[in-house]
C-alpha cells in the first residue's frame, strides 16, 4: 500500500554549490531542511520551495564539517569536524540568539565523525577516530560516558528508540555493537551485543526507530538489514570476529572495489542489499519514514545515484530471519545526473584529487533525505564543481495496486529515474 509514496518525478535542481555538502537532511516535522558544506558552513532552507531562510558561519574546523543534526525543536543544530570539540548553534531565524554558538570540549584529542542528538535534546552521542564513542549531557556540561567501543574509527552512531540509553555503532573495523547504557559500568565498555557479516569498514548506521531492526553501509559495497534479536555478545564470537575478509590494499576513497563482492563465513545480517557503490566518502543509508511504514531503505552511491530498496519487513510472506532470504534488487534508481547544469558539469573543483581513480571522479551522492510526510526525496551531492541539492517527488500512477500481493508477482526491473523519461509519467 506504500508503494505510492516511491519518488517517479525528478530530477529537480533546488541549488549548486561551489563545495561539497556532507549532510542534507529534512527536521522531524519536515518544515525545514538543513546542509552542512566543506567550506564550513550551515544552510537552512523551508520546505515548500525551498527557499534559502539562512546561512551560517560555522566554527573552524578540519578539512569539512563531518556531520549535524537539528534538535527537535528545530531551534538548535549540533555539528562536528575533525577534532575533540563539537558545537551546537542557534539556527532560529527569529531569535535574538540567531547564530550564537556553545562549543562542548570531549577532552579526548580526537576526530568526531558522527554525531546525533537523543530526541529530548540534552544528550549528543558522538562517534571519533581511536575507536571512542563519548556521551555528552548538554544541561550538565560533562561527558558521561567515554566507550572503548572499537578496535578502528567509529564512523557512524545513533540510537535505536526515542529512548536514549540504546545506542548504534559502526565502525572501520567492520563490526556493528550496540550499547545499553544502564548495564554499562564506569569501568569497562563491554557492548550488549555485536553484529558480524561486513567484511570492509562501516561507513553508515541507521536505526528503524523501532529498537528492532537497523541497517548499515559497508565499503565492502552491501547494506544489510539487521535483526536485534540476532546479535551476539561479545564473548560468544570473539573467535569469528578475528576472521579477516577484507580485501588487501583496498582504498575505498581512491579505488574501485575489485573482483566479486566477498561474503562473511559468518554472515549475521537478515537480508543483504546491494549494486549501489560506497566509495570515495562515508555514504549514507537509511529507513523511509513512518508515513511509509519505514518499509524501505535508501542510500546513497559513488555513481551518483539513489537506491530504493524493499526491506520486506511488513510482507506476510517474508520472513525476516529466514537467512535463505534472497537479495531483492532496487525498487527504484533516482538518478540526478540529467539536471546538472552545463556549467557545472564543464568545471573541475581544485578539491577533486588526482589520486582518484578514473570515473570516480564524477557525480557522488553522499546522503539522501526522505520527507518524513510527503513523498520526496532530496540528494545530497558532489558534482565536478562543488556540490548541489536535487528533488525527486511522485506524481499518481495508473499501474497502483494496493490490493495486490506483491508476493504473487515476479520481480520487476529496477525504475530509473531521469529527466528524459518525466514524459512517460505526465
Amino acid at each position: 500500500m506504500y508503494a505510492r509514496f516511491i519518488p517517479n518525478r525528478g530530477p529537480e535542481l533546488l541549488h549548486e554549490y561551489d563545495h561539497r555538502p556532507y549532510c542534507g537532511q529534512f527536521s522531524a516535522d519536515g518544515t525545514l531542511f538543513y546542509v552542512a558544506k566543506q567550506n564550513f558552513e550551515l544552510e537552512l532552507y523551508e520546505t515548500h520551495h525551498f527557499r534559502k531562510l539562512a546561512t551560517i558561519q560555522a566554527r573552524p574546523g578540519m578539512w569539512t564539517i563531518t556531520d549535524c543534526d537539528l534538535a527537535p525543536t528545530n531551534d538548535r543544530l549540533v555539528y562536528s569536524s575533525i577534532n575533540d570539540t563539537f558545537h551546537m548553534v542557534n539556527v532560529n531565524p527569529d531569535s535574538p540568539d540567531f547564530g550564537r554558538h556553545n562549543d562542548f570540549d570531549l577532552r579526548g584529542e580526537v576526530g568526531v565523525w558522527s554525531l546525533r542528538l537523543s530526541a529530548d535534546g540534552r544528550e549528543v552521542v558522538a562517534g571519533s577516530n581511536a575507536g571512542l564513542i563519548f556521551v555528552y549531557d548538554i544541561e550538565q556540561n560533562a561527558v558521561v560516558h567515554t566507550l572503548r567501543a572499537h578496535g578502528d574509527d567509529v564512523n557512524s552512531v545513533c540510537f535505536s528508540d526515542e529512548g536514549s540509553n540504546v545506542l548504534i555503532s559502526g565502525s572501520d573495523d567492520s563490526f556493528v555493537k550496540v550499547w545499553d547504557r544502564r548495564s554499562l559500568r564506569a569501568e569497562s565498555s563491554i557492548s550488549s551485543g555485536v553484529f558480524i557479516g561486513h567484511t570492509e569498514g562501516i561507513t553508515h548506521v541507521s536505526s528503524r526507530w523501532d529498537g528492532r531492526y537497523l541497517v548499515s553501509n559497508g565499503k565492502d559495497q552491501k547494506m544489510l538489514l539487521w535483526d536485534m534479536r540476532t546479535m551476539r555478545q561479545t564473548s560468544e564470537v570473539r573467535d569469528r570476529m578475528r576472521i579477516d575478509c577484507s580485501v588487501r590494499g583496498f582504498d575505498y576513497r581512491r579505488d574501485r572495489y575489485p573482483g566479486k563482492l566477498r561474503k562473511h563465513p559468518h554472515d549475521m545480517s537478515v537480508r543483504t542489499f546491494t549494486g549501489h557503490k560506497v566509495l570515495r566518502t562515508l555514504i549514507r543509508c537509511h529507513f523511509s519514514p513512518a508515513s511509509t511504514g519505514h518499509r524501505y531503505l535508501y542510500t546513497g552511491s559513488a555513481d551518483g545515484r539513489v537506491f530504493i530498496f524493499d526491506s520486506e519487513l511488513d510482507s506476510p510472506s517474508s520472513d525476516p530471519l529466514a537467512s535463505s532470504t534472497p537479495s531483492p534488487p532496487p525498487i527504484a534508481i533516482l538518478n540526478p545526473k540529467s539536471a546538472i547544469s552545463a556549467n557545472n558539469r564543464n568545471r573541475t573543483n581544485r578539491h577533486f584529487m588526482g589520486w582518484i581513480s578514473p570515473g570516480l571522479q564524477e557525480v557522488c551522492i553522499r546522503d539522501v533525505a526522505w520527507h518524513p510526510y510527503l513523498p520526496m526525496v532530496v540528494g545530497s551531492t558532489w558534482t565536478p564543481s562543488g556540490g548541489a541539492l536535487f528533488r525527486f517527488s511522485c506524481v499518481g500512477r495508473s499501474d497502483d495496486r494496493d490490493e495486490e500481493d506483491a508476493s504473487t508477482q515476479p520481480p520487476r526491473a529496477p525504475r530509473v529515474v531521469t529527466r528524459q523519461s518525466i514524459d512517460a509519467w505526465d
